[in-house]
């Protein structure tokens, strides 16, 4: 039985992000420009493709005031000026960005990383997997520590055949940036939501094993995964890819699918009173109501989604090539 009074104590109040004041966007070369006022700023509304100079595809999106912070594949986050849909800086570093999460002035970029030497036992492919949380300055993008999570020895133990299924996480800070909640799923071990402090220096836990960690067991089956999730009084909702979306009632001890429609592939959520905002990965926007999944309106966007977040009354979809903005017009 899943305890969500403790969890909704302990774990989010994460889909409403506060627009900051006096922010200053990162530069390319890691400063700071002066401070300015971006609370009543105007979003360019639609689809703007963004260039990556890395090569690189975007994976993930968090927004603070008039600023996105898109994180790629290549372990860097670009920040976008949503006035103007036009990049403004660059924070770089050997950072997984494959889950974004920003409150006030914390960031945290998430992602799996392989921290086996160069070159060791490359014969034998050994591996050293981790979930590395980075914990970034907002306004400066100053990198100030890491948290990983260490994976190998749990995932080695649902090997068969030598072969290691990597799982599905993300992250998401509280709106006080005091505790981060971790999902995960994989193939044959229990999928779950982890909840705990965020560490004020830098440290690592086993993963099956974090110090005063809450979790919310979420099953077992092979049928599942977790691509992005929220929480309020109807429970545990979440995006599970090719599964549509899911929710896991307060008191339930399983999840059900409110939403599987054909060809959609569900690979983010947010949740905003009576509505959830799913990225559907082939290229669409649905806005659905909140308690049966019914779609209200779905907006294309040509490009192949990945996330998407609500942030002071937008709704801002991350594609693998750029972003698509929408004032939120829904919500009641």
């Amino acid at each position: 039985m899943l305890d969500f009074a403790a969890f909704s104590r302990n774990v989010f109040g994460i889909i409403a992000v506060s627009s900051l004041v006096a922010c200053a966007a990162p530069t390319g070369e890691g400063g700071s420009e002066p401070a300015s006022q971006d609370a009543d700023f105007t979003a360019r509304e639609g689809y703007a493709a963004i260039d990556n100079a890395r090569g690189g595809v975007y994976v993930s999106v968090a927004v603070s005031g008039k600023r996105a912070f898109l994180g790629d594949n290549r372990s860097a986050i670009d920040i976008v000026d949503l006035s103007k849909m036009k990049k403004t800086g660059t924070v770089e570093g050997r950072i997984p960005s494959e889950s974004l999460s920003v409150a006030g002035n914390v960031l945290v970029a998430c992602g799996d990383r392989d921290d086996q030497p160069l070159g060791w036992d490359a014969l034998y492919g050994a591996s050293d997997r981790n979930y590395i949380i980075t914990v970034l300055d907002a306004k400066t993008g100053a990198k100030k520590r890491e948290i990983a999570l260490r994976l190998q020895r749990y995932l080695e133990s649902s090997t068969r055949g030598g072969f290691i299924d990597l799982p599905s996480m993300s992250c998401q800070l509280s709106a006080d940036a005091k505790r981060i909640t971790v999902s995960f799923s994989q193939a044959q071990l229990e999928d779950e939501i982890v909840s705990f402090d965020l560490p004020s220096e830098p440290v690592s836990y086993d993963f099956t094993d974090i110090p005063g960690a809450t979790r919310v067991r979420v099953g077992s089956v092979r049928e599942n995964t977790i691509n992005g999730f929220s929480e309020s009084e109807r429970g545990l909702t979440y995006a599970a890819g090719g599964y549509g979306v899911r929710r896991v009632a307060p008191g339930a001890s399983s999840f059900a699918t409110i939403r599987d429609e054909g060809r959609e592939h569900m690979v983010g959520v947010a949740e905003r009173a009576d509505r959830l905002f799913a990225a559907d990965h082939g290229g669409a926007l649905r806005v659905l109501d909140a308690d049966s999944g019914a779609e209200l309106e779905a907006l294309e966007v040509d490009d192949w989604l990945e996330g998407v977040t609500w942030s002071n009354g937008l709704v801002v979809v991350v594609g693998r090539g750029g972003l698509f903005v929408a004032r939120d017009r829904w919500t009641r």
